[in-house]
């Protein structure tokens, strides 16, 4: 961790940041993360209806011909 310009405040074993740099950044990551993790269930979610209605056309289709 780069501390800039303020001097951490250390408390028992565990230094605190006065600077919200560090913080922010953990925050964006995880914001990150988490916005992939989303879009890739969007993805398997469209792929799956896809499939899903793909299914049901040819379902449709051979009930059809069958008749």
């Amino acid at each position: 961790m780069i501390f800039t310009k303020k001097l951490p405040l250390i408390i028992g074993n565990l230094p605190i940041n006065l600077n919200m740099r560090s913080y922010i950044y953990i925050f964006m990551e995880e914001k990150k993360e988490n916005d992939l993790i989303k879009k890739r269930g969007d993805e398997r979610n469209k792929r799956f209806w896809r499939y899903f209605e793909r299914r049901n056309k040819n379902n449709i289709k051979k009930e059809g011909g069958e008749k």
